[in-house]
């Protein structure tokens, strides 16, 4: 049974190429799991400034960077792990004085990735984009993640023993050692989107290449590795796919996709439109203060979501903003799904859906019930994830792909 929500991906190694571009088929295949209702979404050690210089066209619904201490859900910061400016220069110090003055770092803040490199970065590789040049003489800023050049690993091993406030992990293509806040993981980034998003880990398929990857691939549902993954990731992961260079990442979801198109059949599509692509009665289960609540709504069923118009002020859309999962039962059909408030009914993106829904409600729709002049008259989409429908005495478990 696929439960897939969340596509989840590195980008060095694994979504970019070895040009850090993502290719066009990638895109493409992406672009069709987005319309199945998956979300997509980026973990990487590169900061949100940086990352997002190669995520233009992608636009992910979800952006956990510097290694985890940031975490953004469809433009909101839901989760931050800063060391304070005096921690940084602290550390900074330390680093210097265990590794020498002229020890490499780059440290990501809030707005910025610094570096001190003996050579200029950007004239042998682009895409460290916008990074600013410092000596970290007098640099006094909160941080997300600081990295050091440690070719000795002793010295490192040192430094983890004195900087018993952080988490430090080596990268697999050299010297470079990354400290975070202690906790501060990707696994930890994963568990805040889950609470956010209302699944689990089990719902996710996590991609990645290299050590700092195991972690994210060991929690979630389906961990994959790229083909030119370090041996370690292979080891621990569910399935291994092609490289980064090869479109690995579009191939595989592409046969992902085409087993999610079997599990929801021709058969039962065309149930539910007949029954539900109309002015359909269903019972809108939610929760609130651990407590359920029901009630019947007018709705229109269309592509794996059905749509309400209601008040955004409403107990159930106060109640879907704190726990955005669902339940709904009509005719011979059980389901849950994840509710989302479209925004206001005259907004320019939902004219196309009101539209519908002022067509399929019109018997009804100008009595007095809808007051479209009111910016909180709101359309609220369920998108389904899992359901049972019944027809003639046969059974269909739909996973619907969100």
């Amino acid at each position: 049974m696929i439960t897939d929500k969340l596509l989840l991906f590195d980008l060095d190694g694994t979504l970019l190429k070895s040009d850090k571009t993502i290719s066009p088929y990638t895109i493409s295949v992406l672009n069709d799991c987005r319309e199945k209702g998956l979300l997509i979404g980026i973990s990487t050690s590169r900061s949100e400034q940086n990352s997002m210089s190669f995520l233009s066209e992608l636009r992910p619904d979800i952006l956990i960077s510097s290694g985890g201490a940031l975490v953004k859900y469809n433009g909101d910061y839901i989760y931050k792990a800063e060391f304070s400016a005096e921690e940084t220069r602290d550390m900074i110090r330390t680093i210097r004085e265990a590794c020498g003055t002229d020890c490499e770092i780059t440290v990501d803040t809030l707005e910025n990735h610094y570096w001190n490199y003996r050579i200029d970065p950007k004239q042998q590789d682009q895409s460290w984009g916008d990074s600013i040049y410092t000596d970290f003489t007098d640099f006094h800023q909160a941080s997300l993640k600081i990295c050091a050049e440690i070719f000795d690993g002793d010295k490192a091993g040192k430094l983890k023993n004195v900087l018993t406030g952080c988490d430090c992990v080596r990268f697999s293509d050299g010297c470079w050692y990354k400290f975070t806040k202690k906790g501060v993981t990707k696994e930890r980034a994963i568990t805040e989107i889950c609470h956010a998003c209302g699944f689990t880990p089990e719902n996710i398929i996590a991609f990645g290449d290299d050590i700092v990857d195991i972690g994210m691939l060991k929690l979630c549902g389906v961990g994959v590795a790229m083909g030119n993954a370090v041996w370690d990731v292979k080891r621990i992961a569910d399935v291994v796919i092609g490289t980064n260079d090869d479109d690995g990442i579009a191939d595989y979801l592409t046969e992902r996709i085409e087993l999610m198109n079997k599990n929801f059949s021709k058969e039962a599509q065309e149930i539910m439109d007949a029954r539900f692509s109309c002015d359909a009665l269903i019972a809108l289960a939610t929760t609130g203060d651990n407590t359920p609540y029901v009630r019947a709504v007018n709705s229109y069923y269309e592509d794996g979501a059905f749509y309400v118009i209601t008040y955004a002020l409403s107990n159930k859309m106060k109640q879907i903003e704190k726990n955005p999962v669902v339940a709904i039962c009509g005719e011979w059909f059980t389901a849950h799904g994840v509710g989302e408030n479209l925004g206001y009914i005259r907004d320019e993106k939902n004219k196309e859906i009101a539209d519908k829904l002022r067509a399929v409600f019109a018997e009804w729709y100008d009595n007095g019930h809808v007051n479209e002049e009111d910016p909180n008259t709101c359309i609220l989409c369920i998108r389904l994830t899992d359901g049972v429908l019944f027809s003639n005495g046969t059974r269909y478990d739909i996973e619907f792909g969100e």
